[in-house]
């Protein structure tokens, strides 16, 4: 609860779930292959980051971008209420030794340092730009279709 000179108001709930599974396979000399696969659902709005912090090891498991659909207002109505929409995969693998510290990522194949493994995500757009154009052109293209001239966009 928020308030101002303008009275008091409540703001919506940001929602945010992610389910994980999480697998280990037995490599040679005592090292471990580390599977974190899941998905992360909520509102989709504002943009959200997974992670695991493995004895201060930091990998990303997937960056959700920003997506809001004009048709709701923005994204400021479709906060309410848990839409649990897919917002994306979450997934790593990592090799790890007999104490559980990480020793390396695995992608497309091979070991990478896990900073290789992360930087495509520091990469990623926090808005989804193609989803958010895409969705108001539909917005414009409907208004037209009906004769509305000021979308208000």
């Amino acid at each position: 609860m928020a308030e101002t000179a303008a009275g008091r108001y409540q703001s919506p709930d940001i929602d945010v779930h992610a389910s994980l599974t999480i697998t280990t396979k037995d490599l040679r000399n005592g090292t471990h292959l580390l599977t974190i696969a899941g998905q992360m659902t909520g509102d989709q709005f504002p943009a959200a980051e997974a992670f695991v912090d493995i004895r201060g090891v930091r990998v990303f498991l997937g960056v959700a971008p920003a997506r809001y659909n004009p048709e709701l207002n923005g994204p400021f109505a479709a906060l309410f209420g848990d839409r649990q929409a897919p917002m994306t995969p979450l997934f790593a693998q990592l090799i790890v030794n007999e104490y559980g510290e990480v020793m390396s990522a695995w992608k497309q194949g091979r070991a990478v340092s896990v900073s290789i493994y992360n930087q495509p995500f520091f990469d990623t757009n926090p808005v989804d730009l193609k989803v958010n154009r895409r969705e108001i052109l539909r917005a414009i293209q409907r208004n037209e279709d009906e004769g509305v001239t000021n979308v208000g966009l």
